[in-house]
């Protein structure tokens, strides 16, 4: 089914999200997640949003394919910067941000505007 996952401030693993398409929305703390194979998408907050979430840990993503895409919000980076931002090295993809959040596509190397949103 479709899932709604919350990462909180300590360390998170979510394996395996199955055929669904979940949303996952990145907390303080460190997470590892396995996408599935439907359409994940995966919210990250800076901490001056009103909704309560907030940013900083680091979220390791396997399995992130062309059909997940990345929500980054409150950062004030357009789609440009943002993959400017984008470091791509062994194989892996990671998006560094300025409240201390890091994104790593682990095995992911083709990020495009289309992944983000």
């Amino acid at each position: 089914g479709n899932n709604t996952f919350i990462t909180g401030s300590g360390n998170t693993l979510i394996n395996q999200m199955g055929s669904g398409n979940d949303t996952i929305t990145a907390g303080t703390g460190n997470a590892t997640v396995w996408a599935g194979t439907g359409h994940d998408v995966f919210g990250f907050f800076s901490g001056s949003q009103t909704n309560g979430a907030t940013g900083g840990g680091t979220t390791a993503i396997g399995n992130f394919g062309a059909n997940d895409t990345l929500a980054i919000s409150g950062y004030g980076l357009s789609a440009s910067q943002i993959l400017a931002n984008a470091k791509v090295s062994g194989g892996s993809t990671t998006i560094s941000l300025q409240d201390g959040t890091k994104i790593i596509l682990a095995g992911f190397t083709n990020l495009t505007a289309s992944s983000l949103v």
